[in-house]
């Protein structure tokens, strides 16, 4: 089928992201394995194989040698999607600047596998290796032999049992948590050595490297926040508070450990990131200081990271205004998060005076909504589950004006299901013909012709009818919802379908979503249908939470089965999906994908409206190493997973 165009704006070279069978190759369980890497031999630098910060503390004494800190084998930022611009060049010292708190979360991507950026396999991280076997129910990770924390303690596979036994299936948590796609009652973590850890599955999971992306990487990893000589502090069953209910400070600590900004307000936790915690002012800044134990070396055998210190204004999707001020004042050296098409402009506008470079990804994800058709209230139970009401809201809307107006003609109109860089027309092009009256016929065809006083269609009974659509302001699926909705509202309105947004705090939104009591839920993470996005955007995992509930424990006794059952085409896409994730087929597995995006296409459980639209980044030309300044064109596509965000990379240049 042919591909449209990615964007109608020419000087923007964007080029596409792997298509959908190079994406899938990435999944085959025999690409999943990887040997041990060999550590090269490490030259003579200029700056030595360690941070001179550091080699004065090994010479005071204070601090053990590097080959006594370093993992027998570390890690070699090597892989074939690095790319450092003259890595020989980069120098230590300096303070990493940065104004996003999600950043911190970018240090914290410590996987024990890591998926290239483009997609094509896994690669060692905090494993050195690792091996399934023959029928996908068991996965063995080789850990490093001397991997240590920031506080110097080793870390071994007992740290990890220690999270599995301790926190998953810990007598105060109300139920397991549902993290990292292990079911507490079916799976199991085990020990077979210090440095050897198994997973045993209840079912096969040829695909669990990818489902949980490098077992629990990023914002909500075990990995780096299961540390018992820290964690047991704060635990009800090893430290107790007295007159504290033991479950609520078990709640207490499970969120202290995962949560922003609570995870960053004591220095004496230990992690395994670049940098560890030196001091926190809540709400005003972090300071952390390099890792003298973190087990990554660059290319020249040179332990990472390079810069001495990193500071971070804790800024959140709400202060992105703050955030581009500081940014362009010089008071931080990159923002990401917060920036949108609009900021296009006023980043090249400014790259002379405020001396920084404008570098471009392409958007993996957009905004989108998702319909709640299990809704609590039988009134719009019904309504939303009629595909015909879907539709009909969607063909209302028109996405050329959204392009215009509010992503500055950036990107093209469509459903956003198909890759990043793709777009097929019976998928991405299905219910995208801006036809307001062909959106009433069709309300009026599944009996909404009734109106109230103001005009605005009401339910079957003559009660009225407010459609509202829940965000976050600020976060990613936040950004630009004020200004789409502002449209959508008022042509919703044209066909006599009355809407509000309203933006809530993340507390309201889990417990609407819970009670099943919302609409429709705007979605920052819609689009791009590859198998993860199965799982938060696009499949029915991400857009119906309380069918995924049952669905997910729909093997076990009917009064053990929380949410709705999921019942006709709903049912049959998480069939389909489940396909995705259990076969090892990869002809089936590319067949049921494909027909999972025909099916959603065509019932729109959830809906797009741009797709294919660049986001810039903003990086201060003092700042070194960072994706997107290689080649000859400054405008190239960089990795859409955060791997733009390895900080450990960067460097600063004073010269």
């Amino acid at each position: 089928m042919k591909e449209r165009e990615i964007t109608r704006r020419t000087f923007l070279h964007l080029s596409a992201m792997a298509t959908t069978g190079a994406a899938l190759a990435a999944c085959v369980p025999g690409a999943q394995e990887a040997a041990p890497a060999e550590v090269p031999a490490a030259p003579a630098t200029p700056s030595g194989p360690e941070a001179p910060m550091l080699a004065e503390m090994v010479e005071a004494g204070t601090l053990p040698p590097l080959d006594q800190r370093l993992p027998q084998n570390p890690l070699v930022w090597d892989a074939k999607d690095v790319q450092i611009l003259e890595p020989e060049d980069a120098r230590y010292g300096g303070t990493l600047k940065l104004g996003h708190v999600k950043d911190i979360d970018m240090l914290a991507q410590v996987n024990y596998a890591r998926l290239l950026s483009d997609r094509s396999e896994f690669v060692p991280h905090f494993a050195e290796g690792w091996e399934f076997s023959d029928d996908f129910t068991s996965l063995t990770f080789f850990l490093r032999k001397g991997l240590r924390w920031s506080d110097g303690e080793f870390y071994t596979t007992a740290d990890i049992l220690w999270w599995w036994e301790n926190i998953v299936r810990s007598e105060f948590a109300d139920s397991p948590p549902s993290l990292y796609n292990l079911d507490a009652g079916a799976d199991n973590l085990i020990a077979v050595d210090d440095y050897t850890l198994q997973v045993t599955f209840g079912k096969a999971k040829p695909l669990f490297l990818l489902e949980v992306q490098g077992f629990a990487g990023g914002e909500t990893s075990p990995i780096d926040r299961c540390a018992p000589h820290f964690v047991e502090k704060l635990h009800p069953a090893f430290n107790p508070v007295s007159g504290k209910d033991p479950k609520e400070q078990f709640q207490e600590m499970f969120d202290a450990l995962r949560r922003l900004p609570r995870y960053l307000e004591d220095p004496d936790r230990p992690v395994l990131w670049p940098w560890r915690i030196v001091d926190y002012k809540e709400g005003q800044l972090v300071r952390l200081e390099r890792n003298p134990y973190y087990w990554v070396v660059d290319r020249q055998g040179r332990q990472l990271p390079y810069t001495d210190y990193c500071e971070n204004f804790l800024l959140g999707d709400a202060d992105g205004e703050t955030e581009r001020l500081k940014f362009l004042a010089g008071e931080t050296h990159y923002i990401r998060r917060t920036t949108t098409g609009a900021d296009i402009t006023l980043f090249k506008e400014n790259e002379e005076k405020s001396q920084i470079d404008t570098l471009f990804y392409q958007r993996e994800t957009n905004l989108g909504i998702g319909f709640n058709t299990a809704h609590a209230d039988p009134n719009w139970a019904e309504v939303l589950g009629q595909a015909d009401f879907r539709r009909a809201l969607s063909v209302a809307v028109d996405r050329e004006l959204i392009l215009e107006t509010v992503y500055g003609g950036f990107g093209e109109v469509g459903q956003g299901i198909s890759e990043s860089g793709q777009y097929d027309p019976e998928i991405d092009g299905k219910w995208i013909d801006y036809d307001p009256q062909k959106a009433s016929d069709m309300l009026d065809a599944l009996g909404l012709d009734n109106r109230d006083e103001e005009g605005f269609r009401t339910f079957a009974d003559g009660s009225k009818m407010t459609l509202i659509a829940y965000y976050i302001p600020g976060w990613p699926s936040g950004l630009g919802t004020d200004e789409v909705f502002e449209i959508i509202t008022e042509q919703w309105s044209e066909v006599g379908v009355r809407s509000v947004a309203k933006g809530v705090t993340w507390p309201v939104r889990v417990e609407r979503l819970t009670n099943r009591d919302f609409e429709v839920y705007v979605l920052g993470w819609w689009g791009g249908t590859w198998l993860w996005d199965l799982v938060i955007g696009t499949g029915a995992h991400g857009f119906a939470p309380s069918n995924a509930a049952w669905w997910r424990n729909r093997d076990k006794p009917e009064a053990e089965r929380p949410g709705i059952e999921p019942t006709g085409a709903l049912r049959e896409l998480f069939e389909l999906e489940e396909i995705c994730f259990t076969t090892t087929d990869e002809a089936e597995r590319r067949d049921a994908l494909h027909r999972q995006k025909l099916l959603l296409a065509d019932q729109l459980f959830g809906m797009g409206f741009v797709q294919n639209g660049p986001k810039p980044i903003g990086a201060s030309k003092k700042l070194r190493g960072v994706w997107g300044r290689f080649g000859t064109d400054e405008m190239l596509v960089i990795n859409p997973d955060e791997g733009d965000t390895w900080f450990h990379q960067f460097w600063i240049d004073e010269s």
